[in-house]
């Protein structure tokens, strides 16, 4: 037997109340989600405390493109004092760094040889000179004995010319014979020529006696010079300062061979530097001699001026000396270590701003700039760029506020809160 049922009307009041029922679910579902997008939202707009941040106004001014490199204070001048001839090294007696003052004897060489041969030459002086002393009295003995020869062929003469002088007289009286007067006459002239042959043999005597002496001066004079030389070669086997000064090099290892020439120790002089400065040759193409640069020495800044590229390049480094403008400045020490700026390039009354450590050179980039307690994101241009500041070409405005602090964990980001 079917049991039959029939469906009841559902009444006013259920069908208000399943609606309110409805509609409550359904505000309570919105504003769930209207909390999660809030709550989103916030954890996609960070915010950043303001006072943790590196900042940097945009101002007006000239700035220069800049090669930042490293550099060594080194003396402008430097002296090579190098070995007279062919030796060994038997004493150093300075190191590097040592300051020295003229005539510090900077090292020894081996000169057994050169006094062997200064003593040779002392014993032929010698010798030379007893030569000359004997052959001095020996001539003296000789003149002094044409002396008296002369002496006595004057009076002779002087005799013979007396008697006939009386002879004359009494030739003229018919007193002597023709014959016997001139006998007479003949034995003067015989007297008169034995006289001027001993004044010739005199005169001779002393040309002789001047040549002969004169040849052994020559040759003491040669023997002279030959000592005079070795003395000097013997001096300098002592290699000695000429100029106050530091040494920068020295030759080590006593009893080394060294040969002429050859460097044995280096001076530098302590009144005048300059720089030296290496930089990778990637910005080799943009050197040249002529160059403005600016060296900073113990927080101070001093222009300088490239003046030589050394023409080879090692591991990929190249060599540089700059010429400072003040090369006696009180701050320069020779090894002193300094930071150089070489200047490629200059442009006046543009923007400018701090550079930014993570800004590495020319080109686009993203910043964030301060502005109504945010930071928002702005691309620039930039131009020159140097150790400390960098040239803005285009996107911001003298007088705005970036951020020079890094900002990589937000560069998906367009603007920040700051607090």
């Amino acid at each position: 037997m079917k049991t039959m049922t029939m469906d009841r009307p559902i009444s006013q009041a259920t069908t208000h109340r399943r609606r309110a029922k409805r509609t409550v679910t359904v505000l309570a579902w919105v504003g769930l989600i209207a909390a999660s997008i809030a709550g989103l939202r916030t954890k996609l707009t960070p915010s950043l405390n303001a006072s943790k941040l590196r900042l940097a106004v945009v101002e007006t001014g000239d700035i220069q493109a800049t090669i930042q490199a490293s550099g060594t204070v080194i003396p402008e001048q430097e002296i090579e004092l190098t070995s007279p001839y062919e030796s060994t090294l038997t004493r150093i007696m300075v190191k590097p760094g040592d300051v020295v003052q003229p005539g510090t004897m900077i090292a020894e060489l081996d000169a057994t040889p050169y006094r062997q041969q200064l003593a040779k030459l002392q014993e032929q002086m010698q010798l030379k000179k007893n030569e000359k002393q004997s052959k001095q009295l020996a001539l003296d003995k000789e003149a002094g004995e044409l002396a008296g020869q002369l002496e006595l062929k004057q009076i002779e003469s002087e005799l013979q010319s007396a008697k006939l002088a009386r002879y004359e007289t009494l030739q003229e009286s018919g007193l002597v014979s023709q014959d016997i007067f001139a006998e007479v006459q003949l034995a003067t002239r015989k007297a008169e020529i034995d006289l001027r042959q001993v004044q010739l043999q005199v005169r001779n005597a002393e040309a002789s006696r001047q040549t002969e002496l004169h040849a052994i001066d020559l040759q003491i004079q040669l023997l002279q010079n030959d000592l005079n030389a070795q003395e000097d070669l013997l001096q300098q086997a002592q290699i000695r300062s000429d100029r106050p000064g530091m040494v920068t090099m020295v030759m080590e290892s006593l009893g080394r061979a060294v040969t002429r020439g050859e460097k044995v120790a280096s001076i530098a002089n302590l009144d005048r530097y300059r720089i030296r400065v290496t930089l990778s040759d990637v910005y080799s193409s943009r050197l040249q001699l002529g160059q403005s640069s600016v060296v900073s020495i113990i927080d101070r800044d001093y222009k300088a001026t490239l003046v030589q590229i050394h023409p080879t390049i090692e591991n990929g480094i190249v060599s540089l000396i700059l010429a400072l403008d003040e090369p006696h400045a009180p701050e320069l020490k020779p090894n002193l270590r300094v930071e150089a700026q070489l200047v490629t390039g200059s442009r006046e009354h543009t923007l400018k701003v701090a550079k930014s450590p993570f800004i590495t050179g020319p080109g686009p980039w993203d910043v964030f700039v301060v502005q109504a307690g945010k930071a928002e994101k702005r691309q620039v241009q930039v131009g020159l760029i140097n150790h400390r500041f960098m040239e803005i070409e285009h996107g911001l405005e003298a007088g705005e506020l970036i951020v020079l602090s890094d900002m990589s964990r937000y560069e998906h980001m367009q603007e920040i809160t700051l607090k």
